[in-house]
Parts: C-alpha cells; sequence; structure tokens
C-alpha cells in the first residue's frame, strides 16, 4: 500500500512539525494561525535562497586561490574528457581530473 507523505505546517516559533488539524503548537505552545502555513514556505524559500547566496559567496572567496583554480580547472577538464569516454560518468573523470591536479605537485 503506497504511503502518502504531506508536508507539515511548521511552528512559526520552534520550527516543529504541526498536524494539519493543530491550534497551538506542542512544543511551545505557540498559537496556530491559518496562514502560518503560508508564512513557513516563505520561511522554507527564504532560507534556501539564503544559502544558495552564501554558498556562491564562498565559492567565489575560494576561487580566489591559484590552487583552487587549477582544481577546478582540472575538474572541468576530466568533465569534458566523459564526453569522449562514453562509459566513465562526468562526476567520476570531474573528480579524478581534480585529483589529479590537486595532488600533481605532492609528486614533484
Amino acid at each position: 500500500m503506497e504511503e502518502i507523505v504531506r508536508l507539515s505546517t511548521m511552528c512559526v516559533k520552534c520550527s516543529a512539525a504541526l498536524p494539519e488539524e493543530a491550534k497551538f503548537c506542542s512544543q511551545c505552545g505557540q498559537g496556530v494561525e491559518a496562514d502560518d502555513s503560508r508564512r513557513t514556505l516563505d520561511a522554507a524559500r527564504d532560507f534556501v535562497v539564503g544559502t544558495a547566496n552564501e554558498a556562491g559567496n564562498h565559492a567565489r572567496d575560494i576561487m580566489q586561490n591559484p590552487t583552487a583554480q587549477k582544481i577546478a580547472g582540472g575538474a572541468a577538464l576530466g568533465a569534458a574528457a566523459a564526453t569522449v569516454i562514453p562509459f566513465l560518468t562526468s562526476g567520476v573523470v570531474a573528480v579524478l581530473g581534480a585529483g589529479y591536479v590537486a595532488f600533481k605537485p605532492l609528486t614533484k
């Protein structure tokens, strides 16, 4: 038998999952209003957008490092090689390319 999974409304105060019919949060006692589910979606969207922005900022900072640039170049080269060698996935070859570039200086 297939189980239906529903997104729960979350408490706006403590983020606890709430049953659909809840009038109060069982964790903190916060009252649940009719528009709380909309605020929960807005909070989830804001979290995802904020996390993506933060990841982008960190990626820009990391890519200022010359070694990181070489590793990313190796990963791109490996991914491009995967188009020529179809029996390997691009992810595997990208990791191999990045690893080669990262550890090549260690062998000198």
